[in-house]
C-alpha cells in the first residue's frame, strides 16, 4: 500500500504539477496544508479530497488510501454524486480508527490483500478461514457438561 505522500507525488506527476504550491492551487488550499499532507501531520481532509477528485481523474478510494481503481471509470465521484463532505469524513475517520488499531502483521496482511486481484482475495479469505481451529464435537460436548 502506498502512503499519502507517494500518492500525492504520483498524482502531481500525472497532472504535471511540479511544486507543492501548484498542488495547493489545484486543490484550492494553502501551501501550508499541502506541506502538512506531505509531512504526515494531517490527512487529506474531505473537502480538498472531494475537490481534488472532482477536478482530476483519480478515484476517492485511491486518493484516500490507495485502493484501486486508481482512476474514476465514469468521470463521476467514486462516492457517488450525492455524497456529502460529512459522509466522506465519516468514512475516513472509521478507516483511520481501524488502521490505528491494527498491529504490524495485520497491517501487512491488509496491504497484501489490497494489492491482489479480487478473485485472489476470495481465495485468500477461503484459505484463511480453513486455518482457523475448529472445536471438535467431543470438545464442545465436554464444555457443555462442565459444572
Amino acid at each position: 500500500m502506498t502512503t499519502l505522500t507517494e500518492r500525492l507525488k504520483e498524482a502531481m506527476d500525472e497532472l504535471e504539477l511540479h511544486k507543492p504550491v501548484d498542488l495547493a492551487r489545484y486543490c484550492g488550499v494553502s501551501e501550508g496544508l499541502v506541506s502538512q499532507w506531505f509531512s504526515g501531520a494531517t490527512s487529506l481532509g474531505p473537502k480538498p479530497l472531494k475537490a481534488f477528485a472532482r477536478k482530476s481523474k483519480f478515484s476517492l478510494d485511491w486518493l484516500t488510501d490507495g485502493r484501486l481503481p486508481k482512476y474514476r471509470l465514469d468521470g463521476a465521484s467514486s462516492e457517488g454524486p450525492g455524497a456529502t463532505d460529512e459522509a466522506i469524513a465519516d468514512r475516513m475517520r472509521v478507516e483511520i480508527t481501524v488502521m490505528d488499531s491494527l498491529d504490524f502483521g495485520e497491517t501487512e496482511m491488509l496491504e497484501i490483500y489490497r494489492k491482489i486481484k479480487p478473485e485472489d482475495q476470495e481465495a485468500l479469505k477461503d484459505h484463511a478461514k480453513r486455518m482457523i481451529p475448529v472445536e471438535t464435537a467431543a470438545h464442545k460436548s465436554f464444555r457443555r457438561n462442565k459444572p
